[in-house]
């Protein structure tokens, strides 16, 4: 079985706790290039991690279906919840969200692993998701 991308998660999460950790609540509401905030894409990781711990979890109990979506739109729903939230508390979203998706990617059926990668719903890999946006949070602060 190939399970590299359990290692990757490991690696991507430890990074994104470390980051998190060192986080002042003013560097929480800086903004990106893109226009979002750090919170706001922090937000947004925990949005894709939690969507991927669900339907591994599923997948696993009902098979694997499409579940398709527009991604543009989500983006653009998810900055009404993350501003609305306390930064801190988006930011301890994300770890747990995290967790919860590496978890659920490491106890998915071997059997499975052929026929999710073929529909291309969900990555196992959280990481490549995760490091895009940790790189782009740390350019900003310089570190």
């Amino acid at each position: 079985m190939e399970t590299s991308y359990v290692e990757r998660n490991q690696a991507s999460r430890e990074r994104l706790r470390a980051l998190v950790e060192r986080l002042g609540d003013d560097e929480l509401t800086r903004e990106l290039p893109d226009g979002w905030t750090v919170a706001d894409a922090l937000g947004h990781l925990a949005f894709y991690d939690r969507r991927a711990a669900i339907l591994l979890r599923r997948f696993a109990q009902e098979g694997v279906f499409a579940s398709p979506y527009d991604y543009d739109t989500l983006n653009e729903l998810l900055l009404h919840f993350t501003r609305a939230m306390p930064p801190r508390a988006v930011a301890t979203e994300a770890l747990a969200a995290a967790a919860a998706a590496d978890e659920a990617a490491a106890q998915t059926p071997e059997a499975l692993l052929p026929e999710i990668r073929g529909k291309a719903q969900v990555k196992l890999d959280r990481a490549e998701h995760r490091e895009n946006h940790l790189a782009d949070i740390e350019a900003l602060l310089g570190t």
